[in-house]
C-alpha cells in the first residue's frame, strides 16, 4: 500500500556537476529503498531542488544549472536561492540569521521537510540550512574529492564548562554556532546525518569525521544513466566537434586563483607548461575552462602554443566536460586537482594524468590535502606516452 503522505526531499545544489552527482545519489537511494530488503519503497517522494551559490555566480553557470536540472529527473519544484544563500556568513548577526531562515522557508514553500540533501555540511550556509528544518534527516552526496577530506575537529570549547556555557548562550542566539564551529561539522548536527551517497564511494574510504555515517557507493552504471539523460539537452546533442589532425588530449582548467589558492599567474604557468608538454608529445589539445572560471585562460594558452594545436571546446564553459567528452576521440585527459580525472576513466575509459605536483609548492590547508590525493592516486603527466607510441 502506498502512503498518501509523501516523503519531502529538499536538495541543495551549488554547481552544474553537483546536480549530476545529486541525481545519481537520489536514483541509487530510490533503488536501494525499492529493493526487497529496502525500507520505504511504498513511499511517494516529493523532490524540491534549490539552486544556490555562496559567492559570485555567473549567468552562464546559472543557465547551465537550470538546464541540467530539467534533464536529470522530474522535480516537484525547482527554486533559486542565490541571494539568500550568498548572504549567509558565519559572523552574521542573529537578526540576519533569522531573516535568512525566513527567506529560505518562503523560497522552498514546504510546510514539512523529511530529508535535506547537501554536498557540504560544514560551512555556515549549509549548517544554517540544516537548522532551518530541525526535524529533517540530512543526506550527503558527493562534491568531488572534497567529500573524502576530513573536516576540522570540533573547537576546544566544545567540552567542559566553557562548552556548556556556549551551549546555553546559543539556545538564545543560534547564530553564534555558525561562528563557533567554523568550517567543521556542528556536533549537534552530526547525529542527523543519515547517509552519504558517493560516486567514488567504492574507491575512497569515509573520512574520519563521517566514520559513523552509512556509506553508499553509487555504481558507475547509475552515474552513466544520469549523464546519458543530460546528453539529450539541445546544446549537448548539437555538439559536433571538428576532428583534430593529431590524437587529442583534453586539458582541464580550474578556478584555483578565483578562490585565492594561488595567483592567476602561477595557475597560468602550470597550464601553459602542461599544454606545452602535451603538444611536444605529438598531440593536439582540447582546452576546457572550469565552470566557475572568472578570467578564462584560453587566449593566453593559444598565444603561447604553435598555431592550430590548441582548441577550445565550443560548448558553454559552465557545462561539465563529462557530457561531451565521448565525442572528442580523446587519447587522454590532463588536469590538476579536478575530480574529472577520476570520473572520465570511470565513465568512458579515458586515461587521466595530473599536474598536481606543479601546484604542490603553492597550496596550503585543504587545497594541499586535496592536491596530495591527486599526486598519490593519479598518474603524473610525465607518464603520458608520446602520440607515436601504441
Amino acid at each position: 500500500m502506498v502512503s498518501n503522505v509523501p516523503t519531502v526531499r529538499l536538495s541543495f545544489v551549488l554547481g552544474s556537476w553537483q546536480i549530476v552527482a545529486l541525481a545519481a545519489g537520489l536514483a541509487q537511494a530510490d533503488a536501494e529503498a525499492a529493493s526487497p530488503s529496502g525500507a520505504g519503497s511504498a513511499r511517494v517522494r516529493e523532490d524540491i531542488l534549490v539552486l544556490y551559490e555562496t559567492g559570485p555566480v555567473s549567468e552562464a553557470l546559472m543557465a547551465a544549472m537550470r538546464d541540467i536540472a530539467g534533464a536529470v529527473r522530474p522535480w516537484h519544484a525547482v527554486v533559486e536561492a542565490w541571494t539568500t544563500m550568498a548572504s549567509i556568513d558565519r559572523r552574521m548577526s542573529q537578526r540576519a540569521h533569522d531573516a535568512a531562515q525566513s527567506s529560505l522557508r518562503a523560497i522552498v514553500g514546504a510546510d514539512r521537510v523529511d530529508e535535506i540533501w547537501l554536498c557540504r555540511a560544514t560551512r555556515a550556509a549549509e549548517r544554517l540550512v540544516i537548522d532551518t528544518w530541525p526535524d529533517a534527516t540530512v543526506m550527503l552526496y558527493e562534491d568531488g574529492v572534497l567529500s573524502y577530506l576530513s573536516a576540522p575537529p570540533a573547537a576546544a570549547d566544545g567540552l567542559g564548562p566553557a562548552g556548556r556555557l556556549a551551549d546555553a548562550m546559543e539556545r538564545f542566539r543560534p547564530a553564534r554556532r555558525l561562528r563557533r564551529w567554523k568550517d567543521g561539522y556542528d556536533p549537534r548536527q552530526l547525529p542527523r546525518i543519515g547517509g552519504a551517497w558517493m560516486l567514488l564511494g567504492d574507491a575512497f574510504a569515509p573520512p574520519p569525521s563521517l566514520a559513523g555515517v552509512p556509506w553508499h557507493a553509487v555504481p558507475a552504471a547509475v552515474l552513466r544513466r544520469v549523464v546519458d539523460g543530460c546528453r539529450a539537452l539541445p546544446a549537448v546533442a548539437a555538439f559536433r566537434p571538428e576532428p583534430t589532425e593529431r590524437p587529442a588530449v583534453l586539458v582541464l582548467g580550474q578556478a584555483l586563483s578565483r578562490f585565492h589558492a594561488i595567483t592567476r599567474g602561477e595557475e597560468l604557468r602550470v597550464y601553459a607548461d602542461a599544454v606545452g608538454a602535451v603538444v611536444a608529445r605529438g598531440y593536439d589539445v582540447w582546452w576546457k575552462e572550469h565552470p566557475r572560471a572568472v578570467e578564462p585562460f584560453f587566449d593566453e594558452l593559444a598565444a603561447r602554443s604553435p598555431p592550430g594545436r590548441v582548441r577550445e571546446l565550443a560548448v558553454p564553459f559552465a557545462w561539465p566536460v563529462e557530457l561531451v567528452a565521448d565525442r572528442l576521440g580523446l587519447a587522454a585527459a590532463v588536469g590538476g586537482i579536478t575530480t574529472a580525472l577520476f570520473y572520465l576513466p570511470r565513465l568512458l575509459g579515458i586515461p587521466a594524468y595530473t599536474v598536481a605536483a606543479a601546484f604542490a609548492p603553492s597550496l596550503r590547508g585543504n587545497w594541499a590535502l586535496q592536491n596530495r590525493l591527486f599526486v598519490e592516486r593519479v598518474e603524473p603527466l610525465d607518464a603520458l606516452p608520446s602520440a607515436s607510441q601504441p
